[in-house]
């Protein structure tokens, strides 16, 4: 008979997670497939603990990239208890789909100047398009959160669709604007989805090139007049 608690010690990296709630970005696992399903069964109710812990703790913190090798390490669990992990993160999803509604309302409310409503693309990058929760609409593709994942990414395309003005010579603005889109590129967009953010990419395209060719014409200017003055 398999002694599990040894078939753990043996594994350094996943008994820190399970025992030290350990894990970085550079932390090797075996796959899953290597292990016996009894032994997976037995460590499911632990892992869940670990990942809950760990949840609970770095969210929302400077530590967030502990949950994100978390969440692409293997899942050291059975079904039962990948859908018990899924029941957990459904409260949180919920929470930034609200949160994505009345951001939204906020960011349409009258009297706001554009400066104004450029400071909520930090509430998309810190809090809806967050990279924990990019990566948790990857490994969770579930009906559980669908809805309140469309939601969040439906509010957050049309806020930052109020930013394809902002010109790439107002370089604070543009970064924005150009971190935005790096969190999109990272989604599973549905049809209607993409075809907004194909818009802000060929936005971001004609600022790029505009900005170029007005920097050329003034490295040209400048050229023409040293020489100009060269020559009297």
């Amino acid at each position: 008979m398999e002694n599990f608690e040894q078939t753990l010690e043996n594994n350094p990296s996943l008994n820190k997670l399970i025992t030290n709630e350990e894990i970085s970005m550079m932390t090797k696992f075996k796959k899953t497939g290597e292990f016996s399903s009894e032994f997976i069964d037995w460590l499911s109710p632990k892992y869940y603990e670990a990942f809950v812990s760990i949840f609970e703790t770095v969210v929302g913190s400077e530590k967030e990239v502990k949950m994100i090798a978390l969440l692409n390490a293997p899942k050291y669990c059975n079904e039962v208890t990948k859908e018990k992990i899924l029941d957990f993160i459904v409260p949180y999803i919920k929470s930034k789909s609200e949160l994505a509604t009345s951001t939204l309302n906020s960011f349409n409310a009258p009297g706001l100047d554009f400066i104004q409503k450029m400071q909520y693309a930090n509430v998309i990058k810190k809090e809806l398009l967050s990279y924990v929760n990019i990566v948790l609409f990857k490994h969770f593709d579930s009906p559980k959160i669908e809805e309140d994942k469309t939601n969040i990414i439906n509010c957050s395309l049309k806020i930052t669709d109020s930013y394809k003005s902002v010109k790439a010579s107002n370089e604070f603005e543009f970064k924005l604007f150009t971190d935005l889109l790096v969190r999109f590129e990272k989604l599973k967009l549905n049809d209607k989805q993409r075809a907004v953010f194909n818009t802000f990419k060929t936005k971001e395209k004609s600022s790029i090139n505009k900005n170029f060719i007005w920097g050329g014409v003034v490295i040209v200017l400048i050229i023409l007049r040293m020489v100009m003055r060269m020559s009297r």
